[in-house]
């Protein structure tokens, strides 16, 4: 078992809730793009919907630990 956890020093911390942002930033525009629809048609629709809400879900929650 490895033990040996080392702290993000503040400039890592910073650069990396950046990145994750603008990755956030990117999934949201894409996500709006296709929510304005009232009824998802297809399977592949619904999926990448969910995929979507799934992903930025998860970006908050990975900006919120930092």
């Amino acid at each position: 078992e490895d033990d040996d956890v080392e702290m993000m020093d503040e400039g890592e911390r910073r650069e990396l809730i950046n990145s994750l942002k603008q990755k956030w930033d990117t999934v949201n525009a894409s996500y709006h793009k296709m929510a304005h629809k009232a009824v998802f048609d297809t399977p592949s629709e619904v999926k990448r919907k969910v995929a979507h809400e799934d992903e930025l879900k998860q970006l908050e929650n990975d900006i919120e630990m930092l």
